[in-house]
């Protein structure tokens, strides 16, 4: 089963260098650059849709208040799906790569599709979100009051609950579990296409240069932005992840990656774009 994969930007906004690639060896110190926001859309050959995330849903007006604080420009996952004429109803299956509020923020909108998400995940943030003692590490990362509503969803029985990794979640789908890196149990999503397999990495790199380095610093360049694992975790996802593509950074697409713009055919401006990672 080969996937075709088009990611969908909807938001945009500046955070200092020593946020998205550490202190030493940052590429641009004392510098800000755009972090995107967006969900990733993978289609089968027979027509499913699978959806990476849901973003932060922007019909919800107290998250539409809080994203319109953090970032300069928000749009929204509603307003990503219409840029490809798609509604949540056109979703199937939906897979959660982490608890966090921009990539969970809309799955109250999904509640339809198959849905899929690391048990050891949720149930971190959710306890984390419910105890003041976590206020540093859960805001703004967590919204609190998703977590109830999700769980209602689990014990209705609506979500799959995962217990680390899986070959072949789906045909053509496997999922790879990093624990302590950027959150407690995040999992990657390998998926087969025609340029070979391509990793979905949510939030584990903010760049490929953080993950392949750059001509100056060819080691890893591990972010400290929303990081709530170790540093050491990370260098070791990272390795993994240069080992399954090679060193071929067009084969990693990244929720928050602002080249995303130069590295694929682009439609659009930053803050709503459509990047077409495999057509």
């Amino acid at each position: 089963m080969n996937y075709k994969i088009t990611n969908l930007e909807y938001g945009t906004g500046p955070w200092g260098t020593e946020m998205l690639y550490g202190g030493i060896g940052n590429p641009k110190p004392g510098e800000t650059e755009n972090n995107v926001h967006s969900v990733t859309l993978l289609e089968d050959e027979n027509g499913k849709k699978i959806l990476v995330d849901t973003g932060v849903d922007e019909g919800d007006p107290a998250k539409k208040a809080l994203w319109d604080s953090l970032i300069t420009e928000f749009n929204g996952t509603m307003s990503a799906l219409r840029q490809v004429d798609l509604t949540p109803e056109d979703i199937d299956v939906v897979i959660i790569t982490h608890a966090h509020l921009d990539h969970i923020g809309g799955l109250m909108r999904f509640t339809h599709a198959d849905i899929y998400m690391q048990r050891e995940e949720f149930e971190a943030w959710e306890r984390m979100a419910a105890d003041p003692n976590y206020q540093q590490l859960v805001l703004p990362a967590a919204y609190p009051p998703d977590y109830p509503a999700i769980r209602a969803l689990i014990d209705a029985g609506k979500v799959h609950m995962l217990e680390g990794d899986v070959d072949e979640v789906l045909p053509g789908i496997s999922l790879h579990v990093v624990r302590e890196c950027h959150s407690v149990a995040e999992q990657l999503i390998v998926v087969d296409t025609v340029k070979g397999k391509v990793i979905v990495g949510g939030d584990i790199a903010c760049r490929p240069a953080n993950i392949f380095g750059t001509p100056e610093w060819p080691g890893y360049l591990v972010p400290v932005l929303g990081r709530s694992g170790s540093a050491r975790m990370v260098c070791e996802a990272y390795q993994w992840i240069r080992e399954q593509l090679n060193g071929d950074a067009s084969r990693l697409v990244l929720t928050h990656d602002v080249t995303m713009h130069e590295r694929f055919e682009t439609e659009g401006h930053e803050g709503l774009a459509i990047h077409y990672v495999v057509k």
